[in-house]
């Protein structure tokens, strides 16, 4: 008669506050997040007084490494927090490096139109400006997100079909993205600068397909 394997106790997980000052970042954390991005975050712990515990492991009695929450704990300290909440992981050196690679990049991704979805109820009672604060779509792209189609721009022909949208996702790296989006930034610049009124980070990207393809 075989015996039982003895099930493991379940892991507890207990906030706790810890001073700033003893948070340190973990030296191989790779994750880079865009300033507009951080200012969102900003926005949001500011509006609600809420934010996720830092996920951290203790280094010695006082002194804790970050393992995911860099960012977090670099906004809290702008808004003049003297404590953050953390939850602690007491784990190995290489556990602590597999967290590092896999807590900010293990996502799912958003079912398209449950996505448009939440954003157009989301809409019916916030201005789409004031929902560009603290979500990560701009206003140029809530608006296409919220409609089912845009008309089409001023100065088209009269009768013109209304311009469908389509949603591409596609993955790159985090430098890739600092690129990407520094490129597309300088692009809506431009167009912005020849009279548009906004210019969404699509508009800008089909914008530079285009020119790459009329240049080959």
């Amino acid at each position: 008669m075989s015996t039982p394997h003895a099930k493991k106790p379940a892991p507890k997980t207990k906030v706790l506050a810890v001073p700033v000052d003893d948070l340190l970042p973990h030296p191989k954390n790779a994750n880079v997040t865009p300033t507009e991005v951080l200012k969102k975050i900003e926005r949001n712990i500011k509006r609600t007084g809420n934010y996720p515990p830092l996920v951290v492991r203790p280094l010695d009695k006082t002194k804790f490494q970050i393992l995911d929450g860099h960012h977090r704990l670099q906004v809290l300290k702008q808004l003049g927090l003297a404590t953050v909440d953390v939850v602690v992981w007491d784990i190995s050196d290489q556990e602590a490096d597999i967290a590092i690679a896999t807590l900010n990049t293990l996502h799912g991704t958003d079912d398209k139109k449950k996505r448009q979805a939440l954003l157009r109820g989301l809409a019916e009672t916030i201005p789409l400006s004031d929902l560009a604060d603290i979500v990560p779509e701009d206003a140029a792209m809530l608006k296409a997100l919220t409609d089912d189609v845009v008309a089409a721009p001023t100065g088209g022909n009269a009768g013109e079909e209304p311009i469908a949208f389509e949603v591409l996702e596609f993955r790159v790296t985090a430098n890739g993205g600092i690129v990407i989006r520094e490129a597309l930034s300088r692009i809506k610049a431009i167009v912005m600068k020849d009279g548009a009124e906004a210019c969404a980070d699509g508009t800008a990207l089909e914008y530079l397909c285009a020119e790459h393809i009329a240049g080959h």
